[in-house]
């Protein structure tokens, strides 16, 4: 049995998350597969374990095009940010902008914040991070 059942419960029922006009979708395997190919600082492995030793907290400064090029992710589906992807690089940009153009500089705190719990939650009942993943497939034979 879990340590925290809530805990657990709570990491796999929460759905999306409004902050004013933005709906964040909850986080899937699709959505770190593009976060990763927009090189997302948030899914590096050095900075998740330096989040880590820093109770959670990231020290790395994202750029203003990091951040949104994250939110629009969360607010899109795989294959929507994808397809843009596909389209080339200023094919995203554009859509990047067209999309932030509609969030009030105002909502950006709480969007902020609300980015970060939506983070937390999604990865609460990860254990062992990214070096257990790996020693997993390692003992299995998928490396």
């Amino acid at each position: 049995m879990a340590q925290n059942p809530k805990l657990v419960v709570e990491a796999f029922t929460r759905g999306a998350r409004k902050v004013g006009a933005i709906t964040l979708r909850p986080i899937t395997m699709g959505t770190i597969l593009v976060l990763e190919k927009i090189k997302c600082p948030l899914v590096d492995d050095s900075v998740i374990a330096a989040a880590k030793k820093n109770k959670g907290k990231f020290a790395q400064n994202l750029q203003n095009d990091d951040v949104a090029r994250l939110i629009f992710v969360l607010a899109h589906t795989g294959r929507e940010s994808l397809a843009l992807l596909q389209d080339g690089d200023a094919a995203f940009a554009a859509a990047v902008l067209d999309f932030m153009d509609k969030i009030p500089v105002s909502d950006m705190p709480l969007l902020g914040s609300a980015i970060t719990e939506h983070f937390s939650a999604a990865f609460s009942t990860v254990v062992g991070g990214a070096a257990a993943a790996e020693k997993k497939t390692e003992i299995l034979g998928v490396n």
